[in-house]
């Protein structure tokens, strides 16, 4: 959350382009250059403000000024601070300035100007920290110009002296409730100031009125923050009343201050503080110590675990993710497997989140003496984790005779198992007892062969002789996971099998295949007299095609696959796959196809994706462009293909 004192305490100029330009030009000073006076370099840049150059030029002079100015170029910039174009630049070069005659500037120029130009004046007075400026500041906080009264108070501020803060503290006092946000931004930027130069008992009033009820939320929360910095030997005490108080907002901050402040002995301090509050004093400050990450707050912790109240548990639960070790996980493993879902959760989540080998081995011996419930939980943790220990674990239970300890082994050697693993899966598969469990073996094996490759094919390829049916056809669904191109030879190999049902399979297998390396295959199914073998092969062969890249070899496949067709529905596949290729070949495949009735207007929607991209190009493809979506338009019959050759044409410029 972001308090006041961490937005800017100034009000945007009216041109927001002009403050981004100068902070550009901030970040854009180049390395190296240093604010010394270059009297020819100056020169040059006073000639370009002294004569007829134009805006640009101008606004590029007072940024090369700000760095090699010097008294020389004051009169100069002094004079643009009242033109609406270049005040900003001309304030812009003078702020960072040395020279007191700079003040003695601003203040003239603050009398010759009004709206943006006096308000950017003020701000720039607010950035100098001239003090001798309070004086001309104060009378504007009661003007009637909406950005200029949050500019005088950002600059009051920002000068933070005991007359600029007094003349705040006034101003909030007699103003209105709306109008007083902007002096309380001043008063905590000074504050802020304060702290800053090691004068945080100067600083502590002027935030403890500001903490009074009836400031705006945002305030309070500011000042009580920036109170811990001013007097630091009182944070401790103030920060547990505001625990053990009422008020959440405040005691969120409190929360979080002691989560950013160190030191062993304070961690100790507010430890044995946690049992003196109430319940939502403790789960804040359980929060806070879990941030302080120091071990020191453990044993606290721990005890929390144990609170009655629920929102403590959960939070004490939580912190041990950061202050937890490997004694932790035989309780947090009973909390895991509880009644209460919230605490089982989240003892869940702290047990994945908790760091350390250790850990890892600790949460290893308690699944070894676990209940199969628990066993399968902490199986699926050393995953998660990515124990060391995992592996091992998922093998030594995958034939448990426990089905969600089965599964969640099977979950483990499906990401982590190695090529040495494939036969203990290929026999989960054979001797899976339901289907839940062959479920989870299969995609374990197709998992590992993904991830191996070739390495793991021949274990996979020498089960495939011997195995039941419903298992082999389970090894070939994992070796076309496997891919590659002895995986495809054994695929292209199994439809060559005895049993019709494996033959379909490793078809379908085939189809399917990803890669390009599997074309001329399909293409020998496509040309078969078995329409089985033709339709699925057609189909694979239309499917890489489509895929192709090459827009040579893409027309090529398509020009090939529609050969083979033998019915409409396989002639559409083919010229929706044209539709995809945008290139002047493409309508002269597809503009003949508007001559047949079963196929026209499939046709007429592939030209219409072909033509309006070729259309773009101009010359004689937005000619050939146009004329194919006329032969659209005339020749096709259905109403929605004819509407959208005519808003293709109207697109056409």
């Amino acid at each position: 959350m972001k308090t006041p004192v961490e937005r800017s305490h100034f009000v945007k100029m009216k041109s927001a382009s002009l403050l981004a330009f100068i902070l550009l030009s901030i970040l854009l000073v180049p390395a190296g250059r240093v604010f010394a006076a270059e009297d020819s370099v100056e020169a040059k840049w006073l000639a370009v403000l002294q004569g007829g150059a134009g805006w640009q030029e101008k606004q590029q002079a007072c940024r090369e000024l700000r760095i090699v100015g010097t008294v020389q170029c004051l009169p100069e910039l002094a004079a643009l601070l009242t033109d609406e174009q270049l005040s900003g630049y001309a304030r812009f070069a003078l702020e960072a300035m040395p020279y007191p005659e700079v003040d003695a500037l601003l203040h003239d120029a603050l009398t010759r100007t009004t709206g943006a130009q006096q308000t950017g004046i003020v701000i720039t007075m607010g950035v100098r920290r001239d003090a001798s400026a309070v004086s001309i500041i104060v009378p504007l906080l009661d003007s009637a110009d909406a950005d200029l009264v949050p500019a005088a108070a950002g600059a009051l501020g920002r000068i933070a002296t005991p007359e600029s803060v007094d003349a705040l503290a006034q101003f909030r006092a007699r103003a209105s409730e709306a109008a007083r946000f902007p002096a309380e931004e001043g008063m905590l930027a000074a504050a802020q100031r304060w702290i800053a130069d090691k004068k945080g008992d100067q600083a502590a009033p002027v935030l403890e009125a500001l903490l009074a009820p009836g400031a705006p939320s945002d305030v309070r929360l500011g000042a009580f923050y920036l109170l811990a910095s001013a007097q630091p030997d009182k944070a401790p005490d103030r920060l547990l009343a505001t625990l053990a108080g009422d008020d959440a907002d405040l005691r969120d901050m409190a929360a979080r201050i002691i989560s950013e402040t160190k030191g062993a002995d304070l961690t100790a301090r507010y430890a044995a503080a946690l049992p003196t509050l109430s319940a939502n004093g403790q789960a804040a400050l359980v929060r806070a110590l879990a941030g302080r990450r120091d071990a020191a707050a453990h044993p606290a912790v721990v005890k929390a675990v144990e609170n009655a109240d629920k929102s403590v548990k959960l939070a004490a639960i939580k912190a041990l993710a950061t202050l937890g070790n490997a004694d932790d996980v035989a309780g947090l493993t009973i909390l895991m497997n509880g009644d209460d879902t919230d605490v089982a959760g989240t003892a869940r989540a702290t047990l994945a989140t908790i760091e350390g080998a250790p850990v890892d081995a600790a949460i290893t011996t308690a699944l070894a003496a676990a209940p199969a419930a628990v066993q399968a939980k902490l199986l699926d943790l050393l995953l998660d984790r990515r124990a060391e220990q995992a592996l091992p674990m998922a093998v030594q239970h995958v034939l448990s005779g426990d089905a969600p300890v089965r599964e969640a082994a099977l979950r483990t050697l499906a990401v982590l198992g190695t090529k040495d693993n494939t036969s203990l899966l290929i026999s989960a598969i054979d001797t899976s007892p339901d289907a839940a469990t062959r479920s989870a073996a299969e995609n374990a094996l197709g998992s590992l062969c993904a991830r191996c490759g070739d390495d793991a094919l021949p274990t996979v390829v020498n089960a495939m002789g011997c195995a039941r049916i419903d298992s082999r056809m389970a090894l070939l669904h994992a070796v076309g996971r496997a891919g590659g191109a002895q995986a495809l030879a054994c695929v292209v190999q199994s439809l060559k099998d005895n049993d019709e049902t494996f033959r379909n399979e490793a078809l379908r297998e085939l189809s399917d295949w990803p890669t390009a390396d599997a074309a001329p295959q399909l293409l020998e199914l496509a040309k078969s007299d078995q329409e089985n073998r033709h339709v699925l092969g057609l189909r694979g062969y239309i499917r890489l095609a489509r895929a192709s890249t090459d827009p040579g070899g893409k027309a090529v496949l398509l020009a090939t696959a529609m050969g083979l067709t033998k019915q409409p529905e396989e002639k559409w596949q083919v010229l929706a796959a044209w539709g995809t290729l945008k290139t002047a070949q493409s309508l002269d495949a597809l503009l003949p196809f508007l001559q047949d009735p079963q196929v026209k207007n499939e046709a007429g929607s592939a030209i219409i994706a072909v033509a309006a991209e070729l259309a773009k190009a101009g010359g004689d493809s937005k000619t050939r462009a146009v004329d194919a979506l006329k032969s659209v338009a005339a020749a096709c019959d259905n109403p929605a293909v004819v509407e959208n050759a005519n808003r293709a044409l109207a697109g056409i410029h």
